[in-house]
């Protein structure tokens, strides 16, 4: 994708689709509450040694605890609500219907995909997530109450 065509799906604010196992997944626009979503999934993930001469040992070690990866990438997609309405086509493609996705659905779907498309669409999900403004958000947030409590041990000092 060029600058220019990222530029002007930003300005006409465009949602990124993507299709996952024929179904049309429209990208949900970032949001804060995505990100704690995001934060508190990879949380659960288990802890993994990057110990690159013994990868596919530590690969299959932990692969069956990494369920949590295909639902981070489902809410990366779905947003916070974990829920999106998609139209499905039926019938020789002449009718479509509505159908809700669920966030355990869409990982399940996602889970089936190569390892690359899973990588790729968190990847660039993330990227358009403004991880960087909340990193803004939260450090100068935590230098304020740093700087507050250093304050009082001071006056306890006194």
């Amino acid at each position: 994708m060029t600058i220019e065509s990222k530029t002007s799906k930003t300005i006409l604010e465009e949602p990124t689709e993507y299709t996952i196992q024929g179904v049309a997944i429209k990208a949900a626009p970032p949001s804060t509450a995505t990100l704690i979503k995001i934060s508190e999934l990879v949380s659960k993930m288990p802890s993994v040694n990057s110990n690159v001469e013994q990868m596919v040992y530590e690969v299959l070690r932990v692969a069956r605890d990494c369920r949590i990866v295909g639902k981070i990438a489902a809410y990366l997609l779905l947003g916070v609500t974990g829920v999106q309405v998609v139209s499905e086509r039926s019938f020789f493609g002449l009718f479509s219907y509505k159908k809700k996705i669920t966030a355990d659905e869409l990982a399940d779907m996602l889970l089936q995909e190569p390892p690359s498309v899973l990588s790729q669409i968190i990847v660039e999900r993330l990227n358009s997530m403004e991880v960087a403004d909340f990193f803004g958000i939260t450090t100068s947030l935590a230098e304020v109450n740093i700087l507050r409590q250093t304050k009082r041990k001071a006056e306890e000092v006194v």
